[in-house]
């Protein structure tokens, strides 16, 4: 599967008092999406407060834009994306506060835009 627009697994919203994230809190992997081995646009996997891995995006290779893995409270482990070698734009991963390891992004070779890493106050 190529999807060349943006994928977006949880949601986020911006109003006057803040970033808010609306995600699915049953979802607790990506494996429905084991075929996925491009997108040209933007992933953004937010809000999403059972979610404790990254497994079914284990064929993904690029990403076109900007990868964005934020505010998944139970997100333990970024296991999955092994295959992922580039992201056009940038890299971000922020809030998930049981994040323990960055284990799964081990062949991404490019990043195009700037790499942001904070608030996950679990990994060390």
């Amino acid at each position: 599967i190529i999807i060349e627009g943006n994928l977006s697994i949880g949601n986020s919203f911006s109003s006057p008092y803040g970033q808010y994230y609306v995600g699915n809190d049953a979802l607790t992997n990506l494996t429905g999406l084991d075929n996925l081995i491009s997108i040209g646009g933007d992933l953004s996997i937010t809000g999403n407060d059972s979610l404790t891995s990254l497994i079914g995006l284990d064929n993904l290779t690029t990403i076109g834009g900007i990868f964005f893995i934020g505010n998944n409270l139970t997100l333990t482990s970024l296991t999955g994306p092994y295959n992922i070698t580039s992201i056009g734009g940038d890299l971000s991963i922020t809030g998930n506060d049981s994040l323990t390891s960055l284990i799964g992004l081990d062949n991404l070779t490019t990043i195009g835009g700037s790499l942001s890493i904070g608030g996950n106050n679990s990994l060390k």
